[in-house]
């Protein structure tokens, strides 16, 4: 009888800490990245005289490299 306790209570307790311990893993990694990110704008600067756009309507136009849309925001 003492023997089930102790291989119940190890059950137990593996079923229980590990969802934990895993939990507690996701969020302290999470939360590293995003303490970590860095959310400023890039300094890019692109010439788009060098690009020759085709105009679909008012928001979307088309080059041979892809496409560009407006959205309403303006960017």
């Amino acid at each position: 009888m003492h023997k089930v306790k102790k291989i119940s209570g190890f059950i137990f307790a593996f079923v229980l800490c590990i969802p934990v311990a895993l939990s507690i893993t996701v969020v302290a990694i999470t939360v590293c990245l995003y303490c970590n990110a860095d959310f400023l704008q890039p300094d890019v600067e692109v010439n788009m005289s060098q690009y020759e756009f085709t105009m679909h309507s008012d928001s979307t136009r088309v080059s041979d490299y892809g496409s560009l849309s407006l959205n309403r925001h303006g960017l």
